[in-house]
């Protein structure tokens, strides 16, 4: 697994698109996009801002279950 769904700032966008394609299934980035869309879906509002009230608790350990 390549262990992030996200990569932030690659010095060489294209070269590391196609080493992400060329080592990791469609369907495996498919379940990755389908987790964290998911997880917008449910715990984003309207403005896609998350109510960070309950970090820490065991709904936090939940999500971070249900997502990692």
């Amino acid at each position: 697994e390549a262990g992030n769904d996200l990569l932030l700032i690659p010095s060489d966008g294209i070269n590391t698109i196609n080493i992400i394609k060329d080592k990791v299934s469609l369907d495996r980035i498919n379940e990755s996009a389908y987790k964290i869309l998911k997880f917008k879906y449910d715990y984003l509002d309207k403005d896609n801002f998350l109510d960070k009230s309950y970090l820490g608790s065991e709904e936090h350990a939940k999500i971070i279950s249900q997502i990692s």
